[in-house]
């Protein structure tokens, strides 16, 4: 699967974010195209997003994981971080079941005695944010 997150992919010129991924779904038909991306779906045409609304409509991304990250609101199944964001599903390529699982993590100890977390800890594990 290719992910599209970090900034706002859709905020991208609109032409050129939608070229990349007709050129992108040309190539890798086989492989799934996920965003992110911290706009509601109702919020793409308000805010002139055409080409997001036009990239679901089009199927060019398989599933969108819509909604900003709220970190009093923590969550974490189906890649999404927090319990205001929403699956939105353009291609019948995945179904809300595979979303579900809580994600995994690993917990690394170095020689020195430092620990490294990757992945997505259940909330009640996760270390407090720092400022």
């Amino acid at each position: 699967a290719y992910t599209l997150s970090g900034g706002e992919p859709f905020q991208q010129r609109g032409s050129a974010l939608l070229n990349f991924l007709i050129r992108l779904k040309r190539h890798h038909e086989a492989d799934s195209i996920i965003c992110f991306t911290g706009y509601d779906v109702k919020q793409f045409d308000n805010v002139g997003l055409y080409a997001a609304r036009d990239a679901i409509k089009l199927g060019l991304v398989d599933v969108l994981i819509a909604g900003p990250y709220n970190p009093a609101k923590p969550y974490n199944r189906g890649l999404m971080s927090s319990s205001n964001q929403k699956l939105v599903f353009a291609t019948d390529r995945h179904t809300e079941a595979e979303f579900q699982d809580p994600l995994s993590y690993e917990v690394i100890i170095h020689k020195d005695g430092t620990k490294t977390l990757t992945g997505f800890p259940p909330v009640k594990e996760q270390p407090p944010c720092q400022p």
